[in-house]
């Protein structure tokens, strides 16, 4: 028996229909989710339905340059952190949780260094105004193609 269902860039409409047709809802919807790609509306219908939501990509991936923005780097030097523990502990505060990939063990240390700080309400909605629903892969949102 099915007891935990996860998915993947899955979009409210495609949760919508999965939703009528289960019996086990999924737990988990791994989206990517960066300052420059909050999916705000879907994180929001997520946790509505109680979804658990993981971004994949926080850092963009390298492509979009989120790491390398004046407002988080500004942001990171007041709270003594560099700029991607400020994304990861954005994405903390919006109850999302985050999977960071790296391959050095000093920045693994250093995403999981997180917690000795709070962003304010102010720097909050401002990385959230960072939005430019630019993906990491292409063009469109995740899930776009996926009928």
């Amino acid at each position: 028996k099915v007891r935990a269902v996860g998915v993947c860039n899955c979009q409210i409409r495609h949760l919508e229909t999965l939703l009528q047709d289960v019996e086990v809802k999924p737990m988990l919807n791994q989206i990517e989710v960066s300052p420059y790609i909050t999916q705000e509306e879907l994180v929001k219908y997520c946790q509505d339905k109680e979804i658990r939501v993981e971004a994949w990509s926080p850092f963009g991936s390298g492509t979009t340059n989120v790491l390398k923005d004046d407002l988080l780097k500004e942001i990171g030097e007041k709270h003594g952190k560099n700029s991607g523990q400020v994304v990861l502990r954005w994405l903390y505060q919006r109850g999302v949780c985050s999977l960071a990939k790296s391959s050095k063990e000093e920045r693994m240390r250093g995403n999981l260094d997180i917690f000795d700080f709070e962003l304010s309400e102010e720097e909050m909605s401002k990385i959230s105004g960072l939005n430019k629903d630019q993906s990491s892969v292409g063009d469109g949102m995740p899930g776009d193609s996926i009928a």
